[in-house]
């Protein structure tokens, strides 16, 4: 059966990206409806949908308004229009807030009670604990909080972005009611724990009850909180910028001031109220979101007590990987000579493998030269500290730190400045795009001369996602990949055309036409009789060409297989398009990262990882890297890795025909089976 022309692709082959990852957040939030979890595990889910849609937002939500607005069609085959996306948007996050707030009250915060972790309405509260929140207010929040009275010669306050505020009418008996905001202290903890362990109340509620004390001879008519969102997505032309931290620096005092693009309000607002918020933030009213309940559900993870109560979740603590050695340079070095070592994070413990490669870069004599990029850092990085102890020893260190980075600018701005500080070369990346890659090499002076030992992450260099994120390291001292990783860096660094590479597959240059030309060759091999199979993990497919690609490959008769967690513009199972795809997403206790590909190559796989996505950001906007894996050993590794995964019955989801995911259940009788659960027992040695 022939396929879909890749030049006329219907466009209901295709899956909105924006109404695809709120169908994700739907799978998070599914994982907090489910009642066999400990409510403990649920609350965290739904935190996390929560602040999932925070950051949808601040990401996503600006730039298609924007589009509306200027009446934009869409950018590409994808089946709405921007204006029709923002609408079904709307639709879709009410009916996900509606959700989550149901959830809260008659499910997890009744549970959360019998766990002896109560959240206590203000109102419910006994004489006695009141007069205790009463001295409570006056000794630690009446000092700090400061009322904002909005009148002709006081204007509306500035708001910052996710911050809750209470909205305070209040009236002076004698003239029209006026308007106040009073700021909850972001400083303090949003629940304040009750004595005698009677349970917590919201730091926003405390507030409501004392505003006498901010108003005083006042009658308070109404307190409302609200909290709004501003767009981290601050359009600059780039292409204008003389320096990258300047520019960076204006993005973030840029952004301070970003449109909003919701207000969340308590549901009992009354209309007055809304149209003066409406009015001086500049919003519409279909930019506002009732909450029948808490603002800012993703606080509900900080509750006090909750790491106290049951969960299914293991303690995992990060094993040692058996073939990486620790705590002397010589070995560690010695066993990556000796074979390349593929590390498993988070089962694999990340400073026993990544920032003990790092130490030893810094302290090892023999060492010459670090280079490192990095995307993401946090405030205290050892692997940042270990590039400062290995400039100081004398070595030449160069690191790239893209500025560009969203939301994580300002920490990258603050290490940026630290290692030029420690006299390490550092540059911020490239105008045009962001450098994505996560890559290291180290140049070691050896009995037979100067050897370069390279590392590869399908995540950051950072610690904290390393814990709960799954992702992959390489390491590896093969010449061809040190030669392209040195090419790559004097690219990123220095005046350079783009290389040609012996191994590594790179974008913007190579990489879609590399993968599309993977995909034509499994057609080939189809059609000669030796079987077409494609397996590929990532967070998120929405790149048009790969899709059409996948289309023709499955039409040919290839089998495909798609892990994607987050967003997936195919749409799988439609008779003569997709009969051979199938899609599936896996949401465990731990954050999948990872990207893995594998092609069957007629029975000689090509597998990679890499740090890149199947979209056009990271296809055209970034700097990406693809590493083949030649190995025997970990390529089987990554082959049983993929199959484990595929044979997930606990924590997966199938994509439909119709767009719709389906929970994957284990058969009648049969055992569940979770891929993160395996990869943990197999780490530990556990059979």
């Amino acid at each position: 059966m022939v396929g879909p022309d890749i030049d006329d692709t219907p466009s209901d082959l295709f899956i909105s990206r924006q109404l695809s990852w709120l169908d994700f957040n739907r799978r998070v939030l599914e994982l907090a409806q489910d009642e066999h979890r400990p409510v403990a595990e649920r609350l965290r889910f739904l935190a996390l949908s929560a602040e999932n849609l925070d950051g949808f937002f601040m990401k996503r939500v600006d730039a298609l308004r924007r589009e509306a607005e200027l009446g934009i069609p869409s950018d590409g085959p994808w089946p709405h229009t921007p204006a029709e996306e923002l609408v079904e948007v709307g639709v879709i996050v009410r009916e996900m807030m509606a959700a989550q707030h149901a959830l809260w009250r008659d499910s997890l915060r009744p549970r959360l009670g019998s766990e002896g972790l109560a959240q206590m309405a203000y109102g419910d509260l006994d004489t006695g604990t009141r007069q205790w929140l009463g001295r409570y207010f006056l000794e630690r929040v009446f000092p700090v909080l400061t009322p904002l009275a909005v009148d002709p010669g006081r204007p509306f306050p500035y708001i910052s972005n996710l911050s809750l505020s209470l909205a305070v009418v209040v009236d002076p008996k004698d003239d029209d009611p006026l308007f106040a905001r009073v700021k909850v202290p972001s400083n303090q903890a949003r629940w304040v724990a009750l004595p005698d362990g009677a349970g917590v109340v919201a730091l926003e509620e405390v507030i409501g009850a004392h505003l006498k004390h901010l108003f005083r001879g006042m009658a308070i008519a109404g307190c409302y909180p609200f909290r709004v969102t501003r767009s981290a997505d601050v359009p600059r032309e780039e292409e204008d910028a003389e320096d990258l931290m300047d520019f960076a620096q204006e993005v973030l005092r840029d952004r301070r001031f970003a449109p909003v693009v919701r207000v969340e309000v308590d549901e009992r607002m009354p209309a007055e109220t809304r149209a003066l918020l409406a009015e001086e933030l500049k919003v519409d009213q279909d930019d506002f979101y009732d909450c029948a309940g808490p603002l800012g559900l993703g606080d509900l993870s900080s509750l006090p007590g909750l790491a106290d109560l049951p969960s299914t979740r293991p303690a995992w603590a990060g094993q040692p990987h058996p073939e990486l050695p620790t705590g002397d340079s010589e070995a560690l070095f010695a066993a990556i000579r000796a074979r390349d070592v593929l590390v498993h994070h988070p089962y694999h413990d990340y400073d026993r493998t990544v920032v003990a490669f790092m130490r030893a870069a810094a302290t090892d004599p023999r060492v010459r030269a670090v280079k490192q990029s990095l995307y993401r850092t946090t405030a205290s990085s050892e692997t940042l500290s270990a590039l400062i102890a290995a400039a100081e020893a004398g070595k030449e260190v160069m690191a790239l730190l893209e500025l560009k980075a969203r939301l994580d600018e300002a920490a990258n701005i603050a290490w940026a400045q630290r290692l030029e500080q420690s006299g390490i070369h550092t540059s911020y990346g490239f105008v045009g795009y962001k450098t994505h890659t996560r890559m290291t090499m180290v140049v070691r002076e050896e009995d037979d001369g100067l050897r370069t030992y390279v590392h590869f992450g399908t995540g950051d260099y950072n610690a904290n996602t390393a814990r709960s994120y799954t992702d992959l390291s390489l390491f590896t001292v093969r010449r061809d990949l040190g030669r392209d990783v040195m090419e790559l860096f004097n690219f990123l660094s220095g005046y350079a055309y783009a290389p040609s590479y012996h191994k590594l597959v790179v974008a913007p240059q190579a990489m879609r036409d590399h993968l599309l030309g993977l995909i034509e060759a499994e057609i080939e091999h189809q059609r000669a009789g030796r079987g077409g199979r494609i397996v590929a993990m990532m967070n998120a497919l929405a790149d048009v060409p790969l899709i059409e690609a996948l289309y023709r490959a499955s039409s040919e008769g290839v089998q495909v297989d798609l892990i994607i967690r987050r967003e997936c513009g195919l749409r799988p199972g439609v008779p003569g398009a997709s009969d051979n795809i199938r899609v599936r997403s896996v949401l465990g206790g731990f954050l999948e990262h990872q990207r893995v590909f594998r092609f069957g190559n007629g029975g000689n796989d090509l597998l990679f990882i890499g740090s890149a996505d199947w979209m056009y950001r990271n296809l055209d906007g970034r700097i990406e890297a693809l590493v083949p894996i030649e190995d025997e050993r970990l390529r089987s590794e990554l082959v049983a890795l993929l199959q484990l995964y595929l044979s997930d019955t606990a924590a997966a989801w199938s994509l439909g025909p119709d767009g719709a995911w389906t929970r994957v259940r284990p058969e009648p009788g049969g055992v569940p089976v979770s891929a993160q659960a395996v990869m943990m027992m197999t780490v530990a040695g556990d059979d």
